[in-house]
């Protein structure tokens, strides 16, 4: 009976951070699993994973992190420059690469490839 008392506290507060890390106390996907989350377009969702790449569009306006080679593999973060000019370089985003992180956002499908967008830095965590 003591053990159970013990117990139940502990097993309620790994459920709490739990529930923090991803909506609706999801866990959070692999990013190189995007296909399975697909039907999950416009929700926001928790996406936890080490990026290889990162990328920016011809005019300099979005930012990329990429989790496979090819971006079409797997969901990646766009970081629009023009909500965080300072933080939403690809200098400053290539110091994520090779490190595992968290990233929350709406889900979106951009011709074909999904994506998270991010709007402030605070977005991506690393994660332990």
């Amino acid at each position: 009976m003591n053990m159970r008392l013990f117990l139940l506290p502990l097993l309620l507060s790994v459920t709490a951070l739990r529930a923090q890390d991803a909506p609706s106390g999801e866990a959070a996907v692999d990013p190189r699993m995007g296909e399975t989350v697909r039907d999950k377009v416009g929700q926001t969702i928790t996406i936890e994973g080490t990026p290889v790449k990162v990328g920016a569009n011809k005019s300099g306006s979005v930012c990329y992190i990429n989790f496979t080679p090819n971006y079409k593999d797997s969901i990646s973060i766009a970081c629009f420059v023009s909500k965080s000019p300072n933080d939403f370089t690809k200098e400053k985003l290539g110091e994520w690469v090779g490190k595992k992180i968290r990233v929350t956002g709406k889900l979106a499908d951009f011709n074909g490839a999904l994506q998270i967008s991010v709007d402030k830095p605070d977005q991506i965590v690393a994660v332990p």
